[in-house]
């Protein structure tokens, strides 16, 4: 008999590799500034009246950071609890 047994959700991030992973990324060259503006030119054009933005698995919180910006409103959802509270101290009342 085979038995599986299911990881939870957040197991990929945890052991301290949240506390990594931005690290990791802008070492790579990777900009969330950019993106993030990237992003909110893209919303706008399509959008012109948006006014909140909701960034499903937001990981670490640095792209929500820079789209507080550019939007009224802004919120993230993110199933790890490690990047999740990562996200949370970075952008308090968001």
């Amino acid at each position: 008999m085979t038995t599986t047994t299911e990881a939870p959700a957040d197991s990929g991030y945890a052991d301290g590799i949240a506390r990594l992973y931005d690290l990791v990324h802008q070492g790579k060259g990777k900009d969330y500034a950019s993106e993030a503006a990237d992003l909110a030119a893209l919303i706008t054009s399509r959008a012109p009246g948006a006014h909140s933005l909701l960034d499903v698995a937001c990981g670490t919180g640095l792209h929500l950071e820079h789209l507080t910006r550019a939007f009224d409103t802004v919120e993230g959802v993110e199933i790890s609890a490690d990047m999740r509270d990562i996200a949370v101290r970075r952008n308090p009342g968001v």
